[in-house]
């Protein structure tokens, strides 16, 4: 199954993120001979980057996440720093709401090694109604974005009697 990238959510939260944890071999190559070339993303995306990309075009405008929240997503448990790098590695501009993803302390890294982009990421997060301090600092506990990730037999079963 393959599906186009603003149709992340065509199957709702729980089944995107379901999908990023495991990736699958091939896509399927598409059968609309009349629509054209369309870019196909994988409905299990492959490489650690593509995970990243389809865990961080799952958040919502106006939410923030942390690159160790969207490690745990995809299944990298420990890889913050990758998941930055992989996000830093997007041309910009990008579909992918990079902008959404900040460190764990809820600040934009702000640094000269990021050539500008922490600029561009104040902007489009002020842009969003998300309030960031000139510093950086942004009220992270306030607009942290809170997927649910059970899968729907553990959340439909009742917790053991003791």
């Amino acid at each position: 199954m393959t599906f186009q990238s603003d149709d992340l959510h065509r199957d709702g939260p729980r089944q995107s993120l379901r999908r990023l944890a495991a990736p699958a071999a091939e896509p399927e190559p598409s059968t609309d001979a009349d629509d054209g070339p369309r870019r196909q993303i994988p409905a299990d995306p492959v490489s650690f980057d593509q995970r990243v990309y389809a865990a961080v075009s799952l958040i919502p405008a106006g939410r923030l996440a942390t690159y160790g929240q969207i490690a745990e997503l995809i299944g990298a448990w420990g890889c913050a720093r990758q998941v930055g790098w992989a996000l830093r590695r997007l041309p910009l501009p990008s579909p992918v709401p990079w902008q959404r993803v900040v460190n764990a302390a809820g600040r934009i890294a702000m640094t000269p090694s990021r050539e500008g982009s922490d600029w561009i990421q104040r902007e489009l997060l002020l842009a969003e109604g998300i309030p960031v301090e000139p510093d950086g600092r942004l009220p992270l506990a306030r607009f942290r974005w809170c997927p649910e990730i059970l899968p729907p037999m553990a959340a439909a079963q009742s917790p053991p009697q003791i």
